[in-house]
Formats: structure tokens, C-alpha cells, sequence
């Protein structure tokens, strides 16, 4: 008997999307790619993500400039 583990990368390895972010399945908007461009470009964290259409909502938390700077709360919409 041969038993097979899916690690959380080999499940996502098996729902992959199609080349224009949507999934094949519902046909809905994935924001993860976006959501973590934004963070990335930010150097933040990310608070939320949600979708608006065909548009990707990503709010992060962007660490302040300064000393003893508070940190802000940045939204950013993001075309797919």
C-alpha cells in the first residue's frame, strides 16, 4: 500500500491558477500575488486583503519614518 502526504505546497502545487490570476474553478480574483507585491514594495505588514470587483483591496500596517515614529495604515487597490 502506498500511502502519498501533500505538504501545503504540493496542494497548492495542485491548484494552480491559470495564467491570469483567476482562479480555474470559480473564476475569481486571487489577490495573494498582489497582496504580497504591496508588502513587499511597503516593507510593511499585512493587515487585510479583499476584493472589489476585479480589483485587489490590500491594507498594511508601513512602519513610521523617523524616530519614535507611529506606524500608518496604507490601503492600496491593485488592478488584476
Amino acid at each position: 500500500m502506498l500511502v502519498v502526504a501533500l505538504s501545503p505546497v504540493g496542494a497548492q502545487a495542485q491548484n494552480e491558477q491559470n495564467g491570469n490570476g483567476d482562479s480555474p474553478q470559480t473564476g475569481r480574483v486571487d489577490c495573494r500575488n498582489a497582496a504580497l507585491r504591496a508588502v513587499d514594495q511597503s516593507g510593511g505588514q499585512l493587515l487585510s486583503v479583499r476584493t472589489s470587483g476585479d480589483q485587489c483591496v490590500v491594507t498594511i500596517l508601513v512602519p513610521g519614518s523617523g524616530d519614535n515614529a507611529r506606524p500608518r495604515k496604507k490601503t492600496v487597490q491593485i488592478s488584476r
